[in-house]
């Protein structure tokens, strides 16, 4: 999780950078790009990570529903949104252009698909924590049950 925390704040840093408009070198543009592809590999190592978690903690649910959640960001955004990233890299990397044509109604779906791994990722968040509040609800009822047990 350390890789991810790095990542994070790395991203926080080039957005901050991005909001003031000034002329940007090529080598700062390929670093900002490859910097792109290490978070999207950043947000599935903690998807992995959370599912191990998940996983350690018996919490069977959301251990599918985070692997769902992996499946979802790797196919809607780390291959296509790796492949345009390399892409940029190569045409920075050779001083070339490098364009992406597409129409409004491209644009309105990707949108849409986009949506769905965050929301998903929400959905798993959810999950995880309602069932380990269940798991830990259940663990305190049975240690107060047997104490009560002993008691009598």
């Amino acid at each position: 999780m350390l890789f991810v925390r790095i990542v994070s704040v790395l991203v926080t840093l080039e957005a901050l950078y991005d909001q003031f408009l000034i002329r940007t070198p090529n080598f700062i543009i390929y670093v900002m790009t490859a910097l792109s592809l290490v978070a999207l590999a950043a947000i599935i190592v903690f998807c992995i990570a959370m599912r191990w978690l998940s996983t350690e903690a018996r919490l069977l649910e959301s251990a599918q529903s985070w692997k769902a959640t992996t499946t979802l960001f790797v196919i809607i955004y780390t291959i296509p949104l790796g492949l345009f990233y390399a892409a940029s890299l190569v045409a920075i990397a050779t001083g070339e252009s490098f364009y992406f044509n597409r129409n409004s109604v491209f644009a309105i779906v990707a949108l849409i698909a986009l949506f769905v791994p965050l929301i998903h990722l929400f959905i798993s968040t959810s999950r995880m924590k309602n069932e380990a509040a269940r798991e830990l609800s259940e663990f305190v009822d049975g240690r107060i049950q047997s104490r009560s047990a002993q008691i009598r």
